[in-house]
């Protein structure tokens, strides 16, 4: 389509030929057939800007009517969830600090495949003084900005390891079995290749929490998520942290901090995007 614009290198459009079955004219057929389709169902109220669309067909592997169905259940869920969703200021007082801690830190570098690795810091907040849905919204905030910044993500996927040392039973407690169902059910329909979910340094009194979360996992997710009372065992393409050899959490987090601040705009212009009623 005309207001696509590829960011893709060759290498990766031909992992996305080999691995998802894309091919320049079954994209643009598809994105078509998409932004027709949602001009029929307006209440779907849908970002149609190609990139976010590929998100989900590269993400289905172009099966339309799962990439439909993933697209509703998405913004019906961005509708649902306004403690994630609304009022997404990295200005805001609360968010600004959770920036400032780092609970949510991509890698600037990939993985051996290629693939966008995240650090999840579970234990890094004060239970005391922050909400886990506070923690939950500045967390895709970063990956709501990430996924935009980088189209490769949408063809590799993402790894993403729990660093849950320093969990004490006060994170626990804002562990509920309903906000636990909530997140997972987020991992199931956000537009994105989730290739691994590694719990990393896990206290033994929040496995029962870690057994919820799997409950409510897709058997794909299940086969995905692992879990650890140590570090990664091959923690080479991990922060310094977690015994790697990148870039520190204390340098991750004034990165994506100065990202945040600097880039305001973004969640004005995509935030709009939600299920109508």
């Amino acid at each position: 389509m005309d207001d696509y614009n590829c960011q893709l290198t060759e290498s990766c459009i031909k992992f996305a030929e080999d691995d998802i079955g894309e091919t320049s004219e079954r994209r643009t057929e598809a994105l078509i057939m998409l932004k027709s389709w949602l001009k029929e169902n307006p209440k779907i109220n849908a970002n149609p800007d190609p990139l976010s669309l590929l998100y989900f067909l590269r993400a289905c592997k172009y099966d339309l009517d799962r990439t439909k169905e993933n697209i509703k259940k998405f913004y019906k869920m961005r509708s649902i969830r306004s403690e994630w969703f609304n009022d997404r200021s990295p200005l805001d007082p609360h968010i600004a600090e959770l920036f400032r801690i780092g609970v949510f830190l991509p890698l600037l570098k990939k993985d051996v495949d290629n693939r966008q690795i995240v650090i999840i810091r579970t234990g890094a907040h004060n239970p005391k003084k922050h909400k886990f849905s506070d923690v939950l919204k500045a967390s895709k905030m970063i990956l709501d900005y990430l996924m935009f910044q980088d189209e490769s993500i949408s063809v590799y996927g993402i790894n993403a390891y729990f660093d849950m040392s320093h969990l004490t039973g006060g994170h626990a407690f804002q562990l509920t079995p309903t906000l636990i169902k909530h997140a997972v059910q987020s991992w199931e329909v956000y537009p994105i290749r989730v290739k691994l979910l590694k719990f990393l340094m896990v206290p033994s009194h929040v496995i029962w929490a870690l057994q919820i979360f799997r409950s409510f996992m897709s058997a794909k997710l299940k086969s995905r998520m692992f879990i650890s009372r140590d570090t990664a065992e091959d923690p080479s393409r991990l922060p310094v942290d977690l015994g790697g050899t990148e870039s520190s959490y204390d340098e991750l987090t004034v990165y994506w901090r100065e990202k945040m601040e600097s880039n305001a705009d973004f969640f004005n212009r995509f935030d709009k995007y939600k299920t109508v009623s």
